[in-house]
């Protein structure tokens, strides 16, 4: 499995940065992710290929992980959070997929540390089947653990 590698993160956090995100947000951060933005603080990975839980053959790649403080507030965490995107209360956008879909970790009840990949309130006419959360991975350090390189058309 490759060590994944990011570019364009933001400065690492302290406990005491990430409590304040958390109070403006009004939400608790699973702690896997906590740690990760005190380490790494977002950027965008490599490799960045995942697939859903539920559909191996299918998946989607992370463009980017939102940071706290980045100058965008298209890839900043506090101002995504304050912009639901219809997303339910249970889930929270940290980043996105080159189609700017929402990549999430779930903040409460059954979803909590979970990462999902959200397919929309409706379905796409392409992928009529394709609808909610996607579950990817059980919690963020298993979702980082399965980043990998795009397989070629013919490989198993």
């Amino acid at each position: 499995m490759p060590t994944v590698s990011f570019k364009w993160g933001g400065r690492s956090l302290t406990e005491e940065e990430i409590a304040a995100v958390e109070q403006q947000i009004g939400l608790q951060l699973p702690d896997q992710y906590r740690a990760f933005l005190k380490r790494q603080n977002g950027g965008r990975p490599r490799p960045a290929h995942f697939s859903f839980r539920e559909r191996k053959d299918d998946g989607s790649i992370v463009n980017f992980f939102y940071s706290v403080g980045h100058e965008n507030p298209m890839l900043e965490l506090v101002s995504r959070a304050q912009k639901t995107h219809g997303l339910p209360r249970d889930l929270l956008e940290i980043g996105n997929d080159p189609g700017a879909s929402p990549i999430c970790i779930g903040v409460s009840g059954a979803r909590d540390g979970k990462v999902y990949f959200w397919a929309g309130a409706t379905p796409h006419p392409a992928y009529p089947d394709t609808v909610g959360a996607l579950l990817v991975a059980d919690s963020f350090d298993e979702f980082l653990e399965q980043l990998h390189e795009r397989k070629d058309d013919g490989e198993s």
